[in-house]
């Protein structure tokens, strides 16, 4: 009813408690899976929330690899000279990882190793769904007349 009348806000609100009361009712796994999306997207009507997490995994990778930089990897191929590679940026690594749209020469030439390989990896994965959520949640408001 909300949605036809237009109170988009309401209708999210709504659907959200909706998802939230059939938590309740699922098995553990469920439960626990439901959780996590609540938390994390808001079942898909927080997109914001989405977007929040992103900018907090950005700093995160950010501080990591700036600590923990990753080996050049293009000079052990064509043994190369490194000073004609570019620069290594914590910040452009990480939203290369986060959000792998574009290339910004940082994930074609840096590899991390070992645990820091697992939290790039992890990096990316969440991004994939939290980018794709953030991405929804722009389509639905330029689509609105």
């Amino acid at each position: 009813m909300y949605q036809t009348i237009g109170q988009d806000a309401e209708s999210r609100s709504v659907l959200l408690a909706k998802q939230r009361d059939r938590r309740a009712t699922q098995s553990l796994p469920g439960k626990i899976w439901g959780w996590a999306q609540d938390m994390m997207v808001g079942y898909g009507y927080r997109p914001l929330l989405a977007l929040s997490w992103l900018l907090a995994l950005q700093a995160i990778g950010t501080v990591i690899f700036y600590f923990h930089r990753p080996a050049l990897l293009a000079t052990q191929l064509v043994n190369a000279d490194p000073k004609n590679f570019p620069d290594y940026n914590p910040f452009l690594f990480t939203l290369n990882q986060l959000l792998p749209v574009g290339n910004f020469n940082q994930q074609n030439l840096f590899a991390p190793k070992g645990i820091y390989l697992w939290i790039a990896d992890i990096i990316s994965a969440l991004g994939l769904v939290l980018g794709l959520t953030v991405f929804a949640g722009i389509g639905r408001v330029l689509s609105r007349d």
